[in-house]
């Protein structure tokens, strides 16, 4: 398995919304780059402030039998990012 964790910070307005897009944006990405297995795609509100909170997202998959797993899940971890980016510009 290989996993990774990133962070950002959203108005509370968006916390949902940000939390359902991204986890989805994992699991399509996994499936458009042919992952054969379904990825961990998870996330947790760590802090929280009178305008927004602190969410942490999680994600991996099982790459037995991936060609190129590294490259893949940079691209992976690549789209989930702009899908963050994508949503706080909506904020």
């Amino acid at each position: 398995m290989i996993a990774e964790s990133f962070e950002t910070s959203v108005p509370w307005s968006n916390v949902v919304n940000l939390c359902e897009k991204v986890k989805e944006r994992i699991v399509r990405s996994c499936e458009e780059k042919g992952i054969p297995y379904r990825p961990i795609a998870a996330c947790r509100v760590t802090q929280t402030y009178d305008t927004g909170a602190c969410v942490y997202f999680y994600f991996a998959f099982v790459f037995r039998g991936v060609e190129d797993p590294v490259r893949k899940f940079s691209e992976v971890e690549a789209d989930a990012r702009d899908e963050v980016l994508y949503r706080l510009s909506l904020s």
